[in-house]
């Protein structure tokens, strides 16, 4: 199973993501644009992981003791993983979602699992390898980005697999923060 954790978004804010999208898609010869139903917050990516681990995953998911708080986003832009690009809309600034994320991170490592070791850079990704059509700048945009807020209230062990051909996140495991 590849598994990670992450913060599911309400409806709301991924027809916002997905209409801010389109635009993208629209400006663009070519990419591979993030489905709307799979919008999400990455927390901590596990890979691949055996059934026989699962519920260690859940576990460490569960030891995660913090209140809800509220979650802003704005900001658009690119960055590089290796030869890829990636487009995303940006996550403000948050001590609580930073403190949840070191707490959950931790708690995984504790179980046995390894996690890449680079920080933790919040983001929404709307698509990857995206290659702007001859003369298309796709950073005006941004002026373009609905206010987008969303209060989190739990977080969730997401499973990735292709169903019929398409990739998919389907939450397996869901904790409920305190508060």
């Amino acid at each position: 199973m590849r598994l990670f954790y992450a913060i599911t978004l309400p409806e709301p804010v991924k027809d916002a993501l997905a209409g801010f999208s389109a635009c993208l898609r629209d400006l663009s010869d070519k990419g591979r644009f993030t489905d709307r139903d799979n919008f999400h917050l990455t927390l901590a990516f596990l890979g691949e992981v055996p059934p026989d681990r699962l519920e260690q995953a859940y576990d460490a998911m569960r030891s995660v003791s913090c209140g809800s708080f509220p979650l802003s986003f704005s900001d658009f832009g690119r960055f590089h993983r290796g030869t890829r690009e990636i487009w995303w809309v940006g996550v403000d600034a948050s001590d609580a979602l930073n403190h949840m994320q070191a707490q959950l991170a931790a708690a995984v490592r504790l179980a046995g699992f390894a996690l890449a070791d680079q920080p933790y850079r919040p983001h929404l990704t709307l698509g990857r390898d995206i290659l702007p059509k001859p003369g298309a700048d796709p950073r005006p945009l941004a002026g373009d980005l609905p206010s987008l807020s969303m209060r989190v209230g739990t977080i969730s062990l997401m499973e990735s697999a292709r169903i019929n051909g398409r990739l998919a996140y389907t939450p397996i495991r869901t904790h409920r923060l305190n508060g």
